[in-house]
């Protein structure tokens, strides 16, 4: 359809390596790649091969409007996607847009309120009654844009709205792998994160502290102490690398072997890969 051939891992390392200098830029970087397969996986073939030609021409860069406030979980959508003669008319709230400042298109899910079926749609973010809200606040990544995107009367083609439920049309094998592909994303979001922080800690012990008084060093970077817990850190962070790395194997083989086995078999790896960020160490 116009792309590389890459697998689905080659994606995932080209985020972590973008997270080791910017998790902002890399955690856009994953919405964008997500979109460009939920949208080849959930549309009819001949608009497929159009939306890869617009991708691999630099023409449409995704992103998202997802997650909504007030329902008894995600899943619980108040987003009203609606047929209005041969067009549908969304209206509604998403309170979480990574991106959205800098996309082109969003994905997004709603509900049908005559039919009850959640309806997956692909809205241009320029389109009129499409208002998004630069009111993002996170005392982490501070830049990913991810916040509040409203839909007033916003009108689309048919061909923009997925033409099987979310639910059914994409519970076959291809979700199977779909589900997994997230996880990869944050994983190796974290991964690039971790292996800056201990660059960053190198660094700072090499250039800026100062030795302990009892420590009988002349630079904090003589200090064995420091250089232990430095080691263990690093340890930690190849570890995970290591383990992602096989779980983006399986990841793969999934994909081309798709069954409930070998998918479960990538979500474990992938579950696994991400504890080491997480989970305090051993001695702990």
């Amino acid at each position: 359809a116009g792309g590389s051939g890459a697998r689905y891992s080659d994606a995932v390392r080209v985020v972590r390596i973008l997270a080791e200098g910017d998790s902002n830029i890399a955690q856009m970087a994953f919405i964008h790649i997500h979109g460009v397969e939920l949208y080849n996986l959930s549309m009819p073939p001949e608009q497929v091969a159009m939306h890869c030609q617009r991708v691999v021409a630099g023409e449409l860069l995704w992103t998202n409007a997802y997650s909504e406030l007030g329902g008894k979980s995600i899943f619980d959508y108040r987003v009203k996607i609606e047929r209005d003669g041969a067009e549908w008319v969304i209206n509604g709230t998403k309170f979480y847009s990574t991106g959205s400042l800098a996309g082109d298109e969003a994905y997004i899910n709603g509900v049908d309120p005559e039919t009850g079926e959640i309806l997956l749609a692909y809205v241009p973010m320029n389109a009129v009654g499409v208002t998004i809200h630069d009111d993002w606040e996170a005392m982490g990544q501070r830049t990913t844009a991810s916040g509040t995107t409203t839909f007033d009367n916003v009108r689309i083609t048919s061909d923009r709205v997925s033409p099987t439920s979310l639910v059914e049309g994409l519970s076959g094998p291809d979700s199977l792998i779909i589900g997994v592909l997230p996880q990869a994303y944050f994983g190796a979001n974290l991964g690039g994160i971790a292996r800056n922080a201990v660059k960053d800690a190198a660094r700072y012990i090499a250039e800026k502290a100062r030795p302990w008084i009892h420590s009988e060093v002349e630079h904090a970077a003589e200090d064995r102490l420091l250089q232990r817990q430095i080691g263990q850190i690093q340890a930690r962070v190849d570890a995970a690398h290591a383990l992602q790395d096989v779980a983006y194997e399986k990841m793969d083989y999934a994909r081309e072997n798709l069954t409930p086995e070998t998918r479960a078999h990538a979500a474990l790896a992938m579950h696994k890969s991400c504890l080491l960020y997480t989970s305090p160490s051993p001695r702990d």
